[in-house]
């Protein structure tokens, strides 16, 4: 009777700390999206327009100091806010920010931000706990004064 006992409390244990570990959910993709992510770093890759002249480029677009201060915050549910910064007429200033809704598709990699009636659609290259790398495809977008359709490379680190 005693090793039936000892039997029932082994086979009791094992199921117990098995359905425990199974109710653990993986992280998924998405999960390292959530959090505060400021501008590193820029890339234009495709035609540029200057007074009326196209040119193709593949370049490294600089970032300001103020530039670096903008900052996109993702919360769970798809929601966030963002801030965006940049040098108008000589100063740093805050060009917009508001609160956004998005959604991130884990198996295309799709990430699509609205804020206000502006949407952008990029797909995420590289997703890590700190560190997000997205590109998209733009058309007739002003950089700088400079008229650019293209492939905007853009990648964020983690605050």
């Amino acid at each position: 009777m005693k090793k039936l006992n000892y039997l029932l409390i082994a086979l009791f244990s094992f199921l117990v700390l098995s359905c425990n570990r199974s109710d653990e959910m993986p992280p998924q993709p998405q999960d390292k999206l959530i959090g505060s992510w400021s501008l590193t770093k820029t890339r234009l890759k495709g035609n540029i327009t200057v007074l009326g002249i196209t040119t193709a480029i593949d370049m490294d677009a600089p970032i300001t100091s103020c530039e670096k201060k903008t900052k996109t915050t993702f919360l769970q549910g798809g929601t966030g806010t963002t801030e965006v910064w940049a040098n108008l007429s000589g100063s740093c200033e805050k060009k917009r920010e508001g609160n956004i809704t998005y959604t991130f598709d884990k198996d295309t990699k799709e990430l699509v931000v609205h804020l206000g009636p502006e949407t952008t659609r990029s797909i995420v290259k590289k997703l890590t706990s700190t560190e997000l790398e997205a590109e998209e495809s733009v058309t007739d977008l002003r950089v700088r004064g400079f008229l650019f359709t293209g492939t905007v490379y853009v990648t964020m680190k983690k605050n």
